[in-house]
């Protein structure tokens, strides 16, 4: 015989809804298996472009899921911020964004006019990540006509 005790754990367990009594388990969900969305447990960073010039400008996509590996609730909040000292070299749209189908965008912009690096960060429940942005000063590649008067 079956101990309806172990079956109404292992039910808890799998988070379903359950009431015992010895001879029979009820359960709102019988026979369904119901999973829930967690907070973020894993996040993920793109740039487009990865490398900017000079007052150029970079979107960072952040895509966040739950254990289960699912999109994350809309509104979820994704925090942004520098590597220390990296505030000096680009700045950041916002440092909050609410996740849209799992993703969040921020933008960064170069506020420097040297070449240098930028390191995004980026923070959601127990989900982190970074990537750097690179800022390339100089001349942009291409041709070009110089004309010297006397």
């Amino acid at each position: 015989m079956i101990n309806s005790i172990s079956i109404a754990g292992l039910l808890v367990q799998l988070g379903l809804v359950v009431s015992c009594s010895p001879s029979k388990i009820e359960s709102s969900n019988a026979g369904a298996v119901v999973t829930t969305a967690s907070s973020a447990s894993a996040l993920a960073l793109t740039a487009n472009p990865a490398s900017i010039a000079p007052s150029g400008s970079s979107i960072i996509t952040a895509h966040v899921v739950d254990t289960l590996g699912n999109n994350v609730a809309d509104g979820t909040i994704v925090t942004f911020s520098f590597a220390p000292g990296d505030q000096v070299k680009a700045s950041l749209s916002n440092g909050q964004a609410q996740t849209v189908n799992g993703l969040a965008t921020v933008t960064v912009t170069a506020t420097t006019f040297s070449s240098a690096v930028a390191n995004v960060n980026a923070v959601s429940g127990s989900a982190s990540a970074s990537i750097v942005i690179t800022i390339n000063a100089g001349v942009a590649s291409g041709s070009g006509i110089v004309t010297v008067a006397p």
